[in-house]
C-alpha cells in the first residue's frame, strides 16, 4: 500500500461525500493501486 493511500471497510457510499464531489479525494479499487508488469 502507498503512503497516501488507505483502505475503507466501511459500507458507506463515499463516492457522494463532499470531498469526492470537491475533487479532495479519489476513491478506486484496490486492483488499481497494482502497478502494471511490463
Amino acid at each position: 500500500m502507498q503512503k497516501d493511500s488507505f483502505w475503507i471497510n466501511d459500507k458507506k457510499d463515499f463516492g457522494n461525500s463532499y470531498e469526492h464531489q470537491l475533487g479532495y479525494i479519489y476513491i478506486q479499487e484496490s486492483v488499481s493501486m497494482i502497478p502494471p508488469i511490463v
